[in-house]
């Protein structure tokens, strides 16, 4: 999965979904988005569902803009937001997107986060790959998940400059960590041996000379 961090809206490329994190205290569009996006958001605030409690989402299909779907996700009140509230967000918003079929999605912060200065990048791209997590390797394959697209492209939009290209990095680096140790642990056995386990160890680190002396474990 492929992360870019941009300060304007549109994207580059066209996207899927457009994710809007709000919380209560504020639950508008920015307005760096397009007018019929902003009018979708309107719209779908105005009917009440969605309040921005935290854990709250709604999908609403548009009918213009530049996302032909847009995915609100509340985070709360603001003075009781956390990172770990952030990062949850995140991962129910990803968990979301493995149901749409998307293949490029982007991600406004649109919410205050007081105390999350320069971690909200960080915050909302671990969330993303550990939300979005799954570990496929012994699951049958069948016509319909042969039809299944994987997210492959997420863009951060921050026009408020609340995150920041460095921080969103620091947050894929952990959060791809997170994921190949989720990975080794779940093979079997005897799949994942003490040797292999090592070699793997050898190979995400190839800068560090690693002596590797399987026979002194019997395998």
């Amino acid at each position: 999965m492929k992360f870019a961090y941009h300060t304007s809206w549109p994207p580059p490329e066209p996207v899927g979904c457009l994710v809007l994190f709000l919380g209560e205290e504020r639950r508008a569009a920015p307005p760096e988005l397009d007018a019929a996006l902003r009018r979708e958001v309107r719209a779908a605030l105005a009917l009440g569902v969605f309040r921005g409690k935290r854990g709250q989402s709604q999908l609403v299909l548009t009918r213009g803009g530049a996302a032909p779907r847009l995915l609100l996700i509340g985070l709360g009140k603001a003075d009781a937001l956390e990172r770990e509230t952030l990062r949850r967000a995140a991962g129910q918003a990803a968990k979301q997107h493995a149901g749409l079929n998307l293949a490029a999605a982007a991600w406004v912060p649109a919410c205050a986060a007081p105390g999350l200065e320069g971690r909200i990048g960080e915050t909302l791209a671990e969330g993303m790959l550990l939300g979005g997590y799954a570990f496929r390797p012994y699951k049958k394959k069948n016509a319909e998940a042969g039809n299944k697209v994987d997210l492959a492209d997420v863009a951060l939009i921050d026009p408020a400059r609340a995150a920041t290209a460095a921080s969103m990095e620091r947050g894929v680096v952990r959060g791809e960590a997170i994921c190949r140790a989720r990975d080794l642990g779940h093979h079997p056995g005897n799949v994942m041996t003490p040797l292999r386990l090592a070699e793997e160890a050898a190979g995400a680190v190839p800068w560090v000379h690693l002596d590797i002396a399987g026979t002194a474990w019997g395998v």
